[in-house]
Order: C-alpha cells, then structure tokens, then sequence
C-alpha cells in the first residue's frame, strides 16, 4: 500500500488534492485520483476488519484460557 500510516496517508491525500486543482481538465490526472481514493477507501475497510477480527481472536483466546483453566483444576 502507498500509505502505511494516518500521516502518510493525510499527506499523500492532500498532495492527490493539490494535484486535481493544478490540473482540473486533465482526464488521466483526474481518473487516476479516483482510482488512488477508491484504493485508500478499500484499504481502510479492510484495515477495520482486520482489526475486528483480531478483537474477535483475542475474545476468543480469553475465553479458551478460561476453559482450560476451569477443565484442569
């Protein structure tokens, strides 16, 4: 992924911005802009889901730890 962080994202965003303004009857500028935020959008709901699962892992780690301490007592 081109931004691997809130900052590097925020920046690249901005300077994606920057250029649809300079350049606003470029139709190659302007469709790759889109595709760029359509990729941001796309990584970031997989990054929520990511970080749903391994709430949902750590949930079901506590829970498994539980068990086995209540089967070998």
């Amino acid at each position: 992924m081109l931004a691997h962080d809130n900052a590097s994202f925020a920046a690249l965003y901005n300077l994606l911005l920057k250029l649809k303004n300079i350049t606003p009857f470029c139709m190659e500028c302007s469709q790759y802009i889109e595709a760029v935020k359509n990729l941001f959008s796309i990584n970031q709901k997989i990054d929520s889901q990511a970080n749903e699962l391994q709430a949902t892992g750590n949930k079901l780690e506590e829970i498994t730890k539980a068990i086995y301490k209540i089967e070998t007592k």
